[in-house]
């Protein structure tokens, strides 16, 4: 998508600019869901056997907090190419380097005064989530595209994501056999991503 976008801004085509970055988003939000929810569903099963019977502490909430950071991670990349797209990268990195260097004092602070350590995850999250809202509003104000729309995309999507992991518990729950209950979660997504993608809408972009 890069050369597309950095292409598309420098021949001053916004609208194509703005249906890449949503399109940019939108796939690689899919593809991110076939492979990570069924780890989210099936973490148990995964982690004994690559770890055996004894599993550390937390192991289980650290996978799944790393994967919902990691999923929001894919919002904030489709913004930070667009931003790569304009050239006008000083304020976008400073600030944005300022708000994910606030992790490690929040972090420290919660940890000494005798939190949990999956509260390092969840700091890590509310701060990833602050970053992708300022970014969203500093790259409105460099490329004028409709936040209403992206924002509307970024809703189907967690919808989406609702939907296929719903319907991965009901299978975890009623398959017995690990294999075959994984590889029925896989086919399920695919089948579930691949619709709900032609209902989220893979807009056609024209040259």
């Amino acid at each position: 998508f890069q050369p597309q976008l950095t292409q598309s801004y420098a021949k001053g085509n916004h609208e194509r600019t703005e249906e890449l970055m949503l399109n940019m988003t939108k796939i690689s939000y899919i593809l991110f869901c076939i492979i990570s929810i069924p780890i989210i569903v099936e973490v148990k099963y995964l982690l004994n056997l690559w770890l055996g019977n004894v599993i550390p502490d937390y192991t289980e909430p650290f996978v799944f907090l790393t994967v919902v950071i990691m999923g929001l991670g894919l919002f904030h990349t489709s913004i930070t190419q667009t931003f790569l797209a304009t050239g006008k990268l000083k304020s976008f990195q400073i600030i944005t380097s300022l708000i994910i260097c606030a992790i490690l004092p929040i972090s420290w602070f919660l940890l000494k005064n005798g939190t949990s350590p999956t509260s390092v995850y969840i700091v890590t999250l509310i701060v990833y989530f602050v970053n992708w809202v300022v970014c969203l509003f500093l790259l409105h104000g460099t490329f004028k595209f409709s936040v209403k729309r992206y924002v509307r995309m970024v809703g189907e999507c967690l919808i989406l994501t609702s939907i296929a992991l719903a319907l991965s518990f009901v299978l975890h729950s009623t398959i017995q056999v690990p294999i075959l209950r994984i590889l029925s979660i896989l086919c399920i997504e695919l089948i579930v991503m691949v619709f709900l993608m032609s209902r989220l809408g893979i807009t056609r972009i024209r040259k």
